[in-house]
């Protein structure tokens, strides 16, 4: 798979976001391998949704998922993968895309105006996709379907 956005991914200083092995991760995701997919996976979701998290089971605070712009850089990527029809497992994309979309509804009151204006950028960046997202919603997979499904439900566009 070859694409010039994703060649885009080496012109991003990653090591500034604290992230340096996110370029990595990204093209794993559309790796033959599913360990690779998976470990891509995990490690994305783990700072896209989890970082600062005591618990798997919730998000983790907004300061510390909107510490920097990483979230909001790395979507075009995310949504460019889910165009190419050799990429597995689209289900774990979409719904990396989903958690950054929902930053914007564990906005606080007292939140820093950094992060939530960081919060309303990464939901813009994966609004971009809605074509995408639209498409999915009826792929042949049920759990692609249901994941592009509830992140236009996100946009209000079902």
């Amino acid at each position: 798979m070859e694409s010039r956005i994703l060649d885009e991914l080496n012109e991003i200083d990653w090591g500034n976001f604290m992230y340096p092995d996110v370029p990595i991760w990204v093209r794993n995701l559309a790796s033959d391998d599913l360990e690779a997919r998976n470990v891509a996976y995990n490690n994305l979701e783990k700072i896209l949704a989890y970082a600062g998290s005591t618990s798997w089971e919730n998000y983790g605070p907004l300061s510390e998922l909107l510490k920097t712009d990483m979230p909001i850089v790395v979507v075009p990527f995310l949504i460019t993968l889910l165009n190419y029809e050799g990429v597995r497992d689209k289900e774990y994309i979409l719904e990396l895309l989903l958690d950054i979309a929902t930053y914007r509804t564990l906005i606080k009151e007292d939140d820093e105006e950094v992060y939530k204006d960081r919060a309303h950028r990464a939901y813009n960046a994966v609004q971009k996709g809605i074509d995408i997202y639209g498409l999915l919603s009826s792929d042949h997979d049920p759990n692609i379907r249901m994941v592009a499904s509830s992140l236009l439900d996100e946009f209000k566009m079902i």
